[in-house]
């Protein structure tokens, strides 16, 4: 990942920009020959994978590219992506979806396709694995089985998704976060399983959403987050051990490093900090946060139905009640049918399941997404099918929010940029101590509108 295992929780969007900042994470992984990349590139224009990409072709390795835009407007746009896309030797995987359903919110279908795709060979490749070495009855034992039609099994968790059942427990959240966050309150969520799904969900809401990030614990200035993400059962380090299966493994760099790697001076005297004693400060483990206890303050847990039938559950459920007690409100959230407990929210879909869960974690990602993006849609932070409320923290996002610019108010890209960065000198001056810093595209589109509005009037004089 792009940032590293620090990025999983807070986005260091501008690392995107630097090509050498991929090629640096590739060669600490020690990607050779005999290994395999697939990097996932949603827009097809994000320089760091690139960097990744040509690290990984220098060292021999094999290289898939997977991206969502269509290949000939790529290589039009992008020397970057044109030198990938006609290597012969890597292999392009284009999974063009058409617009997505909100502008430039890749997080939703762009995403969705390449965790379906890129899941199901993972998956395919470990039961042919296996097969070569196991028998038919051991597999069995096991539970490694094939999904025939994956593209009819998707077809069918979607189905269940647009269903009237489904559509009213989603609506049901939405109104529920929608409330919570009008009236200043927060939402924490519980879990277990379903841990690094709820991390990948609400870390994007930041930087697309404009949101608090997560706070870290020695962090007595910054707003909270509106939402945030616990393990009942577990301490924080070992909370982070489960997540990612093993050590964290983030950036150790230092200003010499950045120096090296010819990041600018901005950077390199101020290094990020995405190390990994930073990670282990965000308190995600089952110690005492009464932070998040700012009415209305709710503890929500979300599982899978598959979860709630193992024994185990029953201490992740013991562990949760004891928690949510000191909450305002609490749910128990279910995704999936054949629960064996009573959810107070239940979305009823048909999962199949498989050796990496890949339908678990889609129908997981399909629940958090519609949530989410739903939710900020209720409070405002979407306008003429636009994000508007989008962080500038890197150059995809100042671009994006350029052209989100020139459209809603109906100038030029020229004029939309200078309008940008007006508000980014505006920004400088200005203190956001203990405030939510608000978002430079918001912020420039009711500066121009409240501009044409005064013209209006005093034509209409």
């Amino acid at each position: 990942m792009t940032g590293g295992d620090y990025a999983l929780v807070r986005s260091v969007e501008f690392f995107e920009d630097y090509m050498e900042f991929g090629r640096q994470q590739t060669r600490e992984l020690n990607v050779g020959a005999g290994d395999c990349l697939i990097a996932l590139n949603e827009a097809g224009e994000t320089a760091s994978v690139y960097g990744s990409v040509d690290q990984a072709l220098e060292s021999g390795a094999d290289v898939f590219l997977v991206f969502n835009n269509p290949a000939d407007i790529l290589c039009k746009y992008l020397d970057r992506a044109r030198k990938a896309i006609e290597n012969s030797r890597v292999v392009k995987l284009g999974l063009y979806c058409g617009s997505m359903a909100i502008a430039g919110s890749t997080r939703m279908q762009a995403t969705t396709s390449e965790l379906l795709v890129i899941g199901t060979a993972m998956e395919e490749a470990l039961i042919k694995i296996l097969s070569a070495r196991l028998s038919a009855k051991e597999l069995d034992f096991i539970g490694i089985k094939t999904i025939k039609n994956r593209a009819d099994e998707f077809g069918r968790l979607l189905d269940d998704l647009g269903s009237a059942e489904s559509v009213a427990a989603i609506a049901d959240l939405i109104s529920l976060e929608e409330k919570i966050y009008r009236e200043g309150g927060m939402v924490t969520y519980y879990a277990d399983d379903l841990l690094l799904d709820i991390f990948t969900d609400t870390t994007e809401r930041f930087p697309t959403f404009m949101l608090p990030p997560f706070r870290k614990c020695d962090d007595k200035i910054s707003v909270p987050s509106w939402a945030f993400v616990k393990n009942p059962l577990y301490s924080t380090r070992e909370t982070w051990q489960s997540v990612y299966g093993r050590t964290p493994c983030c950036l150790d760099w230092d200003t010499p490093l950045y120096y090296k790697m010819g990041a600018p001076a901005q950077i390199a005297e101020n290094p990020p900090l995405v190390y990994t004693k930073e990670l282990y400060k965000f308190v995600v483990g089952n110690e005492e946060d009464d932070s998040r206890l700012r009415p209305p303050s709710a503890a929500l847990s979300v599982s899978l139905a598959a979860e709630t039938r193992a024994k185990h559950y029953r201490i992740f459920e013991k562990a949760f009640d004891k928690v949510a007690a000191k909450f305002d409100m609490s749910k128990k959230i279910i995704i999936g049918s054949g629960s064996k407990i009573a959810g107070d929210i239940v979305i009823p879909l048909k999962i199949t399941d498989s050796p990496l869960t890949i339908m678990q974690r889609l129908a997981a990602k399909l629940v958090l997404n519609t949530l989410s993006t739903g939710t900020m849609v209720r409070l405002g932070r979407v306008k003429n099918n636009w994000m508007w409320w989008v962080d500038t923290s890197n150059k995809k996002l100042i671009d994006r929010s350029i052209r989100l610019i020139a459209d809603i108010t109906n100038i030029d890209y020229e004029q939309a940029c200078c309008a940008l960065f007006k508000t980014f000198e505006e920004f400088e001056n200005t203190d956001f101590t203990g405030k939510a810093k608000p978002s430079p595209a918001q912020h420039t589109i009711q500066r121009i509108m409240k501009t044409h509005s005064r013209i209006k009037n005093k034509q209409l004089q």
